[in-house]
């Protein structure tokens, strides 16, 4: 069975992609969603696209549907000699959320010839499906050689259990080697003891680490988000500038008003402009 995307789908069936979207979102549609957000991708059948197209949307259930998807994954995740291509099956294996993966993604855990990437991915992929119950999977990655993967399963337990160890990991880690990641996990869980390395990050000459201090923005409690944003809704960089206009929108900085405004009457492209109006209208809904 062969499956494609949303534009990919919505080109096979002529239709707009957020009609499309909406027909899938409502059942019409045999397809699988990826993650449980109103913006989650979707993949289609083209077997059940072509169904639907002669009036038999019901011959491929969601479910049979939803198996046939989470088997390709796992056979990518298996077989695929690209790392690339074997991570982003674990990704979208994390997004389905079916415990049917959790053998294949622990023995990824296993297996001591795996990289350190595909077993950071396969420990994000057990806690998306498990959430805290991934907890006899993962927890002992707390003290694993590679910090990048420690860090990340320390985050989790700290930010949802507080657990005492993983906060004291963290610390550990980011006085010892002053290291972009565990800034990032530490400014989440206690941003005052990282606030100035945090906010230089801000202004750092690097896009990338601008990007990732913004990224996690709306995780941290206690930052002067009006400020922070303001500064990168004027970034010459524009995917920088797109998600600081997100984020006016998601943390409703209603305060940031008069910048969005002023920046609808300049020369931008128009995604920018879509992204300004759907920020205005989450500030303006209760």
């Amino acid at each position: 069975m062969n499956f494609i995307t949303l534009e990919e789908a919505s080109k096979l069936l002529n239709l707009h992609p957020e009609v499309v979207r909406k027909k899938a979102r409502s059942g019409e549609i045999p397809a699988v969603k990826l993650g449980t957000g109103i913006r989650a991708p979707w993949r289609f059948s083209e077997e059940a696209l072509q169904n639907y197209l002669s009036g038999d949307a019901s011959a491929i259930k969601e479910s049979e549907l939803h198996n046939h998807y989470l088997q390709k994954l796992l056979t990518q995740m298996k077989e695929e000699t690209e790392e690339e291509k074997r991570v982003s099956a674990i990704q979208e294996i994390g997004l389905l959320g079916s415990e049917e993966a959790i053998p294949e993604l622990t023995r990824n855990l296993l297996d001591d010839m795996e990289s350190d990437s595909i077993k950071f991915y396969s420990i994000r992929a057990l806690i998306a499906i498990l959430g805290t119950d991934s907890r006899r999977y993962i927890y002992k990655y707390i003290e694993y050689p590679n910090p990048w993967l420690a860090i990340e399963a320390a985050l989790y337990f700290a930010k949802k259990e507080l657990d005492e160890k993983a906060i004291a990991f963290l610390k550990e880690s980011y006085a010892k080697r002053k290291d972009f990641n565990s800034l990032l996990a530490l400014a989440q869980i206690d941003y005052e003891s990282v606030k100035d390395d945090y906010l230089a990050l801000i202004d750092h000459d690097a896009v990338q680490n601008r990007y990732k201090a913004l990224m996690i923005l709306d995780n941290i409690t206690g930052a002067d988000y009006v400020s922070i944003v303001r500064k990168l809704l004027a970034d010459r960089e524009h995917r920088i500038k797109r998600k600081a206009i997100e984020l006016t929108g998601d943390l409703k900085l209603t305060e940031l008003m008069p910048e969005l405004t002023e920046m609808l009457s300049k020369n931008i492209t128009d995604d920018l402009k879509k992204c300004i109006g759907a920020a205005i209208v989450k500030i303006h809904t209760l």
